[in-house]
């Protein structure tokens, strides 16, 4: 990870959290999951993927993801972050190897 951001509140804490267990040659999806609450609303690239909905989902989700390819690496970036109560956005460039 090149950059980061400063977050503002707890929420986006938790989403950098969340971000920074996708770094590395494999996404942590059990610290990844452990930050998710059960009504967890989730669209990896938006508007390309579909909406997650729940914890198990987006387990299944990340799982899928993590046998295609690494997670995060060199030059991966978080540009951005807004928030607005329970909603976060993150803007960032994320670079992966498929596997």
């Amino acid at each position: 990870m090149t950059k980061t951001v400063a977050t503002k509140n707890h929420n986006e804490k938790i989403v950098i959290d969340f971000i920074h267990a996708a770094y590395g040659e494999s996404m942590d999806v059990d610290a990844m999951t452990a930050l998710m609450t059960e009504d967890f609303v989730w669209q990896l690239h938006v508007p390309l993927s579909p909406i997650v909905r729940g914890r198990d989902a987006a387990r299944a989700e990340l799982e899928k993801h993590s046998k295609l390819s690494t997670g995060m690496v060199e030059g991966s970036e978080i540009r951005t972050i807004v928030s607005d109560g329970d909603t976060v956005v993150v803007e960032r460039i994320a670079f992966t190897s498929m596997q």
